[in-house]
């Protein structure tokens, strides 16, 4: 009751009674009550008095975490990277997959016509992607493929180097027991395209296609899991030429009918071939992407949330080849002045890691990988190119001033570039600092590259008129006789100590330094007159090195900070919605890797025989009579001197 008081009925009465009183924080009361036959009733009246229970000493143990596998919280700290998955949904189909267009979509980050990005204003040459940690030719990888990607610009983790711009990653997921399969299509109709007639036939209005299939899951139970993914895309449209535009278009252009006409008749009567069989009808760039990640992992059970420290390793791939044909249809010129075009590239990396010590105190991570890639150009004929200045009287009143091409395409070129890449990481937290995790980190790298263009190999000949062309009375002509190939290479390396700091729950921060250096393996050759004359030997090809100390603090500022982050579902897509109150910053030199054939120039034309550029020059009488035909039959007729005798001049 109110009073405190208990009342506890018991039947048998009779017999012996322990009576227990206990309650949180006080002395527990006991005592011994004995019932005969002619008891009725007993009362006990107990006092708790207070008190703490003391228990026997418990002490635990646990063995320290082991260091995580593809650890990328350290990078993080200072700059607020961003995760492709939460602005995937802004990007259009033909876009998704791009590391590119994805970086397009953040604050201060401008797209450049050539389709790279520039960060902060700085050009896009400076940037630097990667997959899975090795660096990439490449910017797109198949849009169904499950991949992990991180774009910053300022990364004060001294591990993360050779980009002065944009850091562009991409990581290929690891597959899992479960098998997953993702496909799309995506078809683009000229009907569906907004453009007037005359954009049409200037092939504005293109049919695409874009598919991509990816698969991931077990290809040896519980041993070997795959990731996987292809596309294929095809941009096609009309090639527009001098044939097929109509007189409208052509007046919008500069070019009136009639001139169109006395330029194809003109070309007919010189013997210069305007249609060749086998050129396509349309313009066509076919595309296709592969890549995939191969791992001989233990990791991917259902129930093995922990993870495993038993070593691990595989494989990834990519590989694209693209083809254009033809590659520069105009209106200003008949179908035979084109060429067509194929570039690709191929890559293969090994990745390995394994902890080490009795406990896993240390993981070492270890990667290498090969990328070879090409790419050519050639022209549909070889014959010398052509250019006629025409003047037309167009139907609105107005005179039209156009320059219509014709004969070879000028430019033909070979390229192949090549690189092995190693890396190698060795991440631990010593026992007498349990809040930093260090990483040793080193880098070696070769690139290696040869260039060879012919640029106006086979001449050009120009003439003022479309009388001059009817009358075979150019006024100049040109022709590169001899343009020396490049090629050499460079090695390159790194070594960077970072330590990722954590001295309070709000506080987390990354710093130390980094080496890089680089040296080009191209020989020059020395010319004794650069010496004589300039006082300075060029025989050489320098060798640079930098150190760049780097520190970059997350600070979640009390009272402000939201732990977690969220995310927005629109239209416009998924978005991140990062904690609030974090204050991010750093301090870093940041140090691009110069490209393997910054010296080419230098290396290919250094004033020596055989090294200068030979270029041959004829103007007025001395320009030498076309004969077509005889050209066309025998390029060796092509003519390397003027019409007077005068030879070819060399320039370095």
């Amino acid at each position: 009751d109110s009073s405190g008081r208990y009342q506890i009925v018991v039947s048998p009465s009779t017999g012996d009674f322990l009576v227990y009183i206990s309650a949180p924080g006080h002395v527990s009361f006991r005592k011994r009550v004995t019932s005969g036959a002619a008891d009725t009733v007993f009362v006990v009246d107990a006092v708790l008095e207070a008190g703490v229970q003391t228990m026997a000493t418990v002490r635990t143990t646990a063995r320290r975490a082991p260091p995580p596998r593809d650890d990328v919280s350290g990078s993080n700290v200072g700059t607020g990277f961003s995760d492709g998955v939460s602005v995937a949904g802004a990007l259009s189909p033909d876009q998704a997959g791009d590391l590119n267009a994805l970086a397009s979509l953040l604050p201060g980050v401008l797209t450049n016509p050539d389709g790279s990005v520039s960060f902060g204003g700085i050009d896009g040459s400076q940037n630097k992607t990667f997959l899975n940690g090795l660096e990439f030719d490449g910017s797109k990888l198949p849009r169904g493929l499950q991949t992990r990607t991180q774009i910053g610009a300022s990364i004060f983790d001294p591990t993360k180097g050779g980009f002065g711009g944009g850091y562009l990653s991409a990581s290929i997921n690891q597959g899992s027991y479960l098998r997953t399969s993702y496909g799309y299509i995506s078809l683009d109709a000229p009907a569906l395209q907004g453009a007037d007639a005359s954009s049409g036939e200037l092939g504005h209005r293109f049919t695409g296609i874009d598919a991509s299939y990816a698969n991931s899951g077990e290809l040896i139970q519980d041993t070997w899991v795959y990731n996987a993914g292809v596309e294929f895309r095809r941009h096609s449209s009309d090639a527009p030429s001098i044939f097929t535009v109509d007189p409208a278009t052509l007046a919008r252009l500069g070019v009136a009918a009639d001139s169109a006409n006395a330029f194809v008749s003109a070309l007919g009567r010189a013997g210069v071939p305007a249609r060749l069989g086998g050129i396509p009808a349309e313009v066509a760039t076919n595309t296709i992407d592969l890549a995939f990640r191969l791992d001989r992992s233990y990791t991917t059970h259902l129930f093995n949330f922990s993870g495993d420290t038993r070593p691990q390793m595989g494989f990834v791939g990519s590989a694209v080849l693209s083809t254009s044909d033809p590659t520069g249809a105009s209106a200003f010129a008949p179908p035979s002045h084109d060429g067509r075009a194929s570039s690709g590239s191929l890559s293969l990396q090994f990745n390995a890691s394994r902890y080490l010590g009795d406990s896993a105190t240390y993981l070492e991570e270890f990667a290498t990988g090969a990328t070879y890639g090409f790419q050519r150009n050639d022209r549909y004929m070889q014959l010398p190119g052509g250019s006629a200045l025409t003047t037309s009287m167009l139907p609105d009143g107005t005179v039209g001033l156009a320059q219509l091409q014709f004969g070879g395409a000028p430019l033909t070129s070979r390229g192949e570039t090549w690189r092995w890449e190693a890396t190698n990481g060795l991440t631990f937290s010593p026992a007498s600092m349990p809040t930093h995790r260090l990483k040793l980190y080193g880098q070696f790298q070769f690139d290696g590259y040869a260039q060879e263009s012919d640029p106006n190999s086979l001449g050009m000949f120009q003439y003022n008129s479309l009388a001059d062309l009817e009358a075979n009375a150019p006024s100049t002509f040109t022709r590169t006789l001899l343009a020396p190939g490049r090629e050499g290479g460079e090695l390159s390396g790194a070594l960077a100590i970072s330590d990722y700091w954590t001295p309070t729950p709000n506080l987390k921060l990354v710093l130390g330094p980094r080496a890089d250096w680089t040296s080009f393996t191209t020989n020059v050759a020395d010319n004794p007159e650069v010496a004589r004359e300039l006082g300075i030997a060029n025989g050489f090809s320098p060798t640079l090195f930098d150190v760049s100390p780097r520190i970059g603090f997350t600070w979640l500022v009390h009272g402000l900070a939201r732990s977690g982050a969220g995310s927005m579902f629109s239209a416009l897509g998924t978005n991140s919605v990062p904690p609030k109150g974090v204050l991010r910053g750093g301090i870093g030199e940041f140090r691009s890797t110069p490209s393997p054939a910054l010296v080419a120039a230098a290396a290919a034309s250094t004033g020596l025989a055989g090294t200068s550029i030979s270029q041959l020059s004829c103007i007025g009488s001395a320009v030498p009579t076309p004969n077509w035909q005889a050209y066309l039959s025998d390029p060796a007729s092509i003519p390397s001197a003027c019409a007077n005798g005068t030879g070819p001049s060399s320039f370095s």
